[in-house]
Formats: structure tokens, sequence, C-alpha cells
């Protein structure tokens, strides 16, 4: 009988635990992540030509969601946008990405996780000479937890026009 009730107890203490959820029956902190790892690993045959890996996770697991993303910027004077293609690797939740947008300018990556109704964008500052110099995933703060937010075209535009006018890196 006291082997019951304790596990009754223990059950009830693991009810109250459970995260809230929301009206719509959505988990409030099941939102996807972008992490993104510089430099590739060169000993991984599946990274050794990577420009970088993008993490794909839910509260911490490995999670194969639909990544996307364009680059976007100023080469010669001229704005550009080209969008990003993706690789799955055999990692759960990692893709790589090999560059395809051409030299001579500043870019932002933008790199998106869209599973549904709340994504999660990361963006990535590319310098003149091609080296990553800030990644910055946009988030708000709310009861404690940190949330992603959605990144505008305005987002976007500030922040190429700040790496436009940084000096390459040497200088």
């Amino acid at each position: 009988m006291r082997f019951f009730s304790l596990t009754a107890l223990a059950l009830a203490g693991v009810a109250t635990i459970a995260p809230a959820r929301t009206p719509a029956g959505k988990c409030p902190t099941c939102f996807p992540w972008i992490s993104i790892e510089t430099p590739p690993n060169p000993a991984d045959s599946e990274a050794r030509d990577a420009f970088l890996l993008v993490h794909v996770s839910i509260r911490g697991v490995p999670a194969d969601l639909p990544v996307s993303g364009h680059a976007e910027g100023v080469v010669s004077g001229a704005r550009k946008s080209v969008p990003l293609a993706f690789t799955r690797t055999s990692k759960d939740g990692v893709y790589a990405l090999r560059r395809s947008w051409p030299d001579g300018g500043p870019w932002v990556l933008v790199i998106d996780v869209r599973p549904g109704a709340q994504a999660t964008t990361a963006l990535v500052d590319v310098s003149s000479d091609g080296q990553i110099t800030a990644i910055k995933v946009p988030t708000r703060e709310a009861g404690g937890i940190r949330y992603p937010v959605a990144v505008s075209s305005g987002d976007v535009e500030n922040e190429l026009s700040a790496i436009s006018h940084q000096a390459p890196a040497g200088n």
C-alpha cells in the first residue's frame, strides 16, 4: 500500500511540473532553435567544404525540420539576393551550407527554420573578406524564457547596413 501511495504522489508531482500548455494545446517552449557551427570540422567528410553547419533542435533534441534561407549583400555597389541551399547531413538536425554567393562585398545570411507559424531565424554577418563576424538569433524574453522573434526585411537591411560600414578584418 505504501508503494502505491508513493507512486501516486510521485506521478501527481510529475503532473504539476509538466510544461504548461497554451489554449491551442501547443507546448510554449517547443519552438525550434538554430545553432550555427563555424568553422565546420574538416575531418568530417560531410562538412569538409561547408561554409557553416546549421544545427536544428526543439527543447535541446535534434530535429529534422526544413531549413531555408537567402543571402542579402552588396557587391560592387549593387544590392544582391541569393537563395541558399542546405544539404542534410547524416546527423539528425544538422545541415551543411556551402557558399553560393559571390565575393566582393558584405553579406547577411538569413537562415530560417519554420515548422509552422513559429519561425526561428539566425542572422549571420559575413564581411567583405568572407569572414563570419557575427551570428545572431533575435529573441525576446517572457516568463523567464527566451523566445525567437520574427525577423523583418528592415532588420536584415539594418544588419547589412551595419556590416557594410565596418572596416574589413586586418585593417
